[in-house]
């Protein structure tokens, strides 16, 4: 195994949530993507609230999907 070194800042490690000084690619790889997942989260999450979205119930967004699978279907 070779080892790589990477300099980040402090802030940077935090919000990756990374605690300790080395670890493997692997895991520093599931931390960034876990952090862009989370950054992603939130946008939609804004996003919904600022069109009311995040307000309808489960009932209606099941039926807009519905209905978005059957205009799909009809526009093929």
């Amino acid at each position: 195994m070779e080892t790589l070194k990477v300099k980040i800042s402090a802030t940077e490690k935090k919000r990756l949530k990374i605690s300790r000084n080395e670890i493997d690619f692997s895991e520093f790889e599931r931390l960034i993507k876990l952090a862009i997942a989370r950054d992603r989260m939130k946008k939609v999450v804004q996003s919904a609230r600022a069109s009311s979205l995040s307000k309808m119930t489960s009932q209606e967004i099941n039926a807009e999907i519905k209905a978005y699978r059957r205009s799909a279907k009809t526009n093929r």
